[in-house]
């Protein structure tokens, strides 16, 4: 039966140290402060105390459900990939509509043609690289 607490006690300091690992590298901490002093402690010049970032304290429940919030939040904002793929749309259809374009006008032998076909092509690229960089604006904030 001892085993068994002791192995309790040792999952329980392990998940309580992944958890004050996980919330400090995702910046959930807060100021503790001390007046002297003391190891691990930085100093503040402006009102000559001490302070240490510690994660922040609260309920499993509190505190499950703020990490919980948090993946989600970055789920959504990882968008660099879609952004990227409205970039290569663009591109490809910039150098196939210009290929197109040449190989209709050469085949109807009219300039119109090349250079309508051509700005509807430079047209469509440019709304594409729109979209791609408003997703990458919305990505950053």
């Amino acid at each position: 039966m001892k085993r068994k607490e002791e192995y309790l006690n040792e999952l329980e300091e392990k998940y309580e140290n992944l958890r004050s690992e996980y919330l400090s590298q995702h910046g959930y901490v807060e100021k503790q402060v001390c007046e002297k002093e003391e190891g691990g402690y930085i100093y503040n010049p402006e009102d000559g105390t001490y302070y240490k970032l510690v994660p922040i304290s609260g309920s499993d429940k509190e505190l499950d459900n703020l990490v919980t919030l948090d993946k989600k939040c970055n789920s959504l904002k990882n968008y660099q990939s879609i952004a990227s793929l409205f970039k290569g749309f663009a591109i490809v259809n910039l150098i196939i509509g210009l290929i197109g374009a040449f190989v209709v006008a050469v085949y109807t032998g009219l300039l119109t043609i090349f250079l309508t076909a051509f700005y509807l092509d430079i047209v469509l690229s440019v709304v594409l690289f729109g979209i791609a960089k408003i997703i990458e604006i919305i990505n950053e904030r």
